[in-house]
């Protein structure tokens, strides 16, 4: 996780784990929707991560409607990724300040939280 969050340094960065095949990541994407361009247009960063579950093809696909960047890792990345950061299931989301700092996690818990509650939190990190 370090690799990829060293990409963005002194950002706020929401960060998606999710998968092509998982019906719950899709529709809260579409849920954050509402609220990413406001969002994105004061400074946050939304970054989605998947694995080799997710076919090549239907990544590739699927991205194309995704604004944010995009990480598929290998297999070996991703179960070392769910371990260490002890992700049970997806969609689950990681919320970093500018600081480097988490701001909000439900790594352990799972599902999308709501716009209601992303968006106040994703603004004061702002």
């Amino acid at each position: 996780m370090a690799q990829i969050l060293a990409a963005y340094p002194g950002k706020v960065v929401l960060v998606d784990f999710w998968a092509t095949w998982c019906p719950p990541c899709r529709r809260a994407m579409t849920e954050i929707d509402a609220i990413k361009p406001e969002l994105v247009s004061k400074g946050a960063t939304f970054v989605y991560v998947t694995g080799e579950t997710s076919p090549m093809a239907d990544w590739r696909e699927a991205i194309k409607e995704i604004e944010g960047d995009h990480y598929r890792i290998t297999d070996a990345q991703w179960e070392s990724l769910l371990t260490e950061l002890n992700i049970p299931g997806i969609p689950v989301y990681l919320l970093v300040g500018k600081d480097g700092a988490t701001v909000f996690s439900n790594l352990t818990e799972g599902g999308y939280p709501g716009n209601n509650v992303i968006k106040p939190l994703i603004e004061k990190a702002l």
